[in-house]
């Protein structure tokens, strides 16, 4: 079994972390960082994301992400491509909780959700 408890090193790897400016997303990015990792961190609310970023001391480069607009989230990849050369590293942390069937959600909508909710 693997060591978990062992330092990590990402030197060298390219982190995107979305929902980077909530709790565990924030944590999630800290800990690439620490690690060596180059950590791009999103976020809807990129304010919000400034501020968790100076909090924190890090050296994380933020960008504004609405993880429901495909164009904006292939917006977002191409940059950090382009930047960085590739994402080693994906870690998804931004959404909300709605109840909902899997078969329902849709692109189109980004949420499933009927335009009413």
């Amino acid at each position: 079994m693997a060591d978990l408890s062992a330092p990590c090193d990402l030197s060298g790897q390219t982190a995107l972390v979305t929902g980077a400016a909530g709790g565990v997303g924030a944590e999630i990015a800290l800990c690439l960082e620490r690690a060596g990792a180059r950590v791009f961190a999103t976020d809807l609310d990129s304010a919000r994301l400034a501020e968790v970023r100076a909090d924190r001391c890090a050296a994380w480069d933020i960008r504004a992400l609405d993880v429901s607009n495909i164009e904006d989230v292939g917006s977002v990849v191409g940059s950090v491509c382009e930047e960085a050369g590739q994402i080693d590293i994906l870690v998804n942390c931004a959404g909300i909780y709605r109840m909902q069937f899997l078969p329902e959600i849709t692109e189109r909508n980004g949420t499933g959700c009927s335009p009413s909710m």
